[in-house]
């Protein structure tokens, strides 16, 4: 008897320990982080069209040359 409660306890942790973690809900500050590491992501990699999709439809760029806006 001792040794099939011992059997039956060692396969309840092992089965526990396999477990997969519990991920937390992300915040919105997480969101806030991708959609600027996204946004400095396509700046690095010149990629104008996903830059320019993370700006609102009325927003004006005002780049480092006085043709940029």
């Amino acid at each position: 008897m001792l040794r099939l409660i011992s059997l039956l306890l060692c396969a309840v942790l092992c089965a526990g320990a396999s477990a997969q973690p519990v991920q937390p809900a992300p915040t919105p500050s997480d969101a806030v982080a991708g959609v600027l590491d996204d946004w400095h992501d396509a700046a690095a990699k010149a990629d104008e069209p996903r830059y320019f999709a993370h700006f609102s439809s009325d927003a004006v760029f005002m780049g480092t040359d006085a043709t940029e806006r």
